[in-house]
């Protein structure tokens, strides 16, 4: 009986538990995503480089214009940092205003109102009136150079027309004392002149002027009413 009993126990079973073994890791829950967007064509990039350059041209445009004008309305004013701003256009001083040129020296003289003769003498002309006399002196009907130089010098006159006329500006000068020289001269011949014939004669030239020189005006007719706006004489310097 106890014999029996030896073999007909079970036999019992032993589990062992492995703490290390490497289970299938769990999949991952997927979660939806949007498309991305597709690059942009080659044509949508040029077409926004062009854009941002034409915004920079403006823009630049603008202030460049903004800095010439100030410049414009204020000159004396401190453009330092417009210049920061803008190195490109310069950050040059302001202007500053030249010292006033003195006049050079002019003269005009006009008719006097009355008929003249004609003599070996100078005409002689007004001192008031519409005249201009600077930095020249008249005396006599002469005009005398104080400044050495250039000038146009130039003579009108209304006269009564002769069988010869000549209508002459003369020069003295120091370093030819003999006789006046001739500087210019308009003549004039009529074989059928009548006295109420009425003629005009311009002269006018550049001449070299020295100081001390002088300057006059002759005729070998009858000056008719000699009035400022038909008989003149001037010079200035050029």
């Amino acid at each position: 009986m106890s014999a029996y009993l030896c073999h007909s126990v079970y036999p019992s079973h032993v589990y062992m538990v492995d703490t290390h073994a490497n289970y299938p890791p769990v999949p991952r829950r997927s979660v939806p995503s949007k498309p991305l967007p597709p690059p942009p064509s080659q044509g949508a990039r040029s077409c926004q480089v062009l854009v941002v350059m034409l915004l920079f041209l403006m823009i630049s445009s603008s202030a460049i214009q903004a800095v010439f004008l100030y410049r414009l309305y204020y000159p004396t004013a401190d453009v330092s940092a417009c210049c920061l701003c803008f190195p490109d256009i310069g950050c040059a001083s302001p202007p500053t205003k030249a010292p006033p040129k003195l006049s050079k020296p002019m003269a005009h003289l006009t008719g006097n109102g009355y008929n003249i003769r004609p003599g070996k003498e100078a005409l002689s002309w007004t001192t008031v009136g519409d005249i201009v006399l600077r930095e020249m002196k008249y005396r006599d009907g002469e005009l005398f150079v104080k400044n050495s130089g250039f000038y146009f010098v130039y003579s009108k006159v209304f006269f009564a027309e002769s069988a010869l006329f000549d209508h002459i500006v003369l020069l003295k000068t120091p370093t030819y004392q003999l006789r006046p020289i001739e500087i210019l001269k308009a003549r004039k011949i009529s074989l059928h002149s009548q006295p109420t014939v009425k003629s005009n004669s311009y002269l006018g030239g550049v001449f070299h002027l020295k100081k001390g020189d002088c300057i006059f005006v002759n005729t070998t007719s009858k000056i008719i009413h000699s009035i400022p706006s038909e008989n003149f004489f001037g010079a200035f310097m050029l």
